[in-house]
């Protein structure tokens, strides 16, 4: 459940409500999920529905896959939890409680919550998109940057951008051996 919230961005809600039938494909092969902005709908209350698409990535997809996308797409079955004894609800703490458990259980003391994996979902799509995030989060602008970016992670990626050589020349990798930049391959953007 946590890779889920981590991969999508949702809110909790979202996140235990997928379902298999909510994948679409767009004309380009891309493939997101089409699901209810719950959050936006229940502030408007009964007016027109808002839906909202949470873009499946290379990542995203590998999970979806290593829990059964090819035999299940298109069914109505919950990615999360397929076989429920028990309302979303129930479903939502039970995933808030086990972040906590297993968060303490690793030594982490930081205050952090299940909502952070959203928070650093945004923060990594916002390094992409920029002032385009709230076509994914379905926030704007101003309650993007003030509620959803961490400042620590994005200094990490400034620093980064400037000093960080992937393919560095002979004379980079001389300097990287006396203490200057480091060549490095960066495969996953840390997560809190």
């Amino acid at each position: 459940g946590f890779k889920l919230c981590l991969f999508a961005g949702a809110r909790r809600e979202e996140i235990v409500d997928l379902k298999w039938s909510d994948i679409f494909v767009a004309e380009s092969g891309v493939r997101f999920f089409y699901v209810e902005n719950l959050k936006v709908n229940r502030i408007k209350k009964g007016r027109t529905s808002k839906m909202k698409s949470l873009p499946i990535n290379a990542d995203f997809e590998q999970l979806l896959v290593e829990l059964g996308m090819e035999e299940k797409k298109n069914t109505s079955e919950y990615v999360l939890f397929p076989e429920r004894d028990c309302i979303t609800k129930t479903i939502m703490d039970r995933l808030s409680r086990s972040f906590t458990h297993y968060k303490n259980g690793a030594g982490i003391t930081k205050d952090i919550s299940q909502k952070n994996l959203r928070k650093t979902y945004i923060t990594w799509v916002n390094q992409v998109m920029g002032n385009q995030t709230g076509l994914i989060t379905s926030q704007s602008n101003q309650v993007i940057d003030k509620y959803y970016l961490d400042p620590k992670v994005l200094t990490a990626i400034e620093r980064g951008a400037l000093e960080i050589k992937v393919f560095g020349s002979a004379t980079d990798q001389k300097e990287a051996q006396k203490g200057g930049t480091q060549d490095i391959t960066i495969k996953k953007p840390p997560t809190f």
